[in-house]
C-alpha cells in the first residue's frame, strides 16, 4: 500500500491501517475470525497495550523518524544497498 507524502505519528500510521481494513473489509469475509484477531492486535499496539517493533522499508530514503520524547537506543537505523528489482522498480537504471 502507499499513500504518497504522509506527515504522520506512528500512532497516525496504526489509525490509518486501521482505518483502511475496515473500509475494505467485505474482501475479508474468508477469514472473518483472523481479520478481526488482527484489528484487535492493532488496537492494543495503539493503546500501548503490546510492545512492538515498527520496521519501514524504505528504499528510496524517503521516510524520516523524529520524537523527542523517545530515547535514541530506541531507535535503530539499518542502511542497505537496493537490489537490482528495486532500482529497476523505481526508474534508477
Amino acid at each position: 500500500m502507499t499513500e504518497g507524502s504522509v506527515i504522520t505519528t506512528v500512532e497516525g500510521l496504526i489509525e490509518k491501517i486501521i482505518d483502511n481494513l475496515q473500509t475494505n473489509s467485505a474482501i475479508y469475509t474468508d477469514s472473518d475470525d483472523k481479520f478481526s484477531k488482527f484489528i484487535n492486535q492493532m488496537n492494543k499496539y495503539l493503546n500501548l497495550e503490546d510492545k512492538f517493533t515498527l520496521i519501514l522499508d524504505d528504499p528510496l530514503g524517503y521516510s524520516f523518524i523524529w520524537d523527542d520524547l523517545t530515547q535514541t537506543d530506541n531507535i535503530k537505523i539499518e542502511t542497505y544497498t537496493r537490489t537490482p528489482e528495486q532500482d529497476d522498480e523505481y526508474g534508477i537504471n
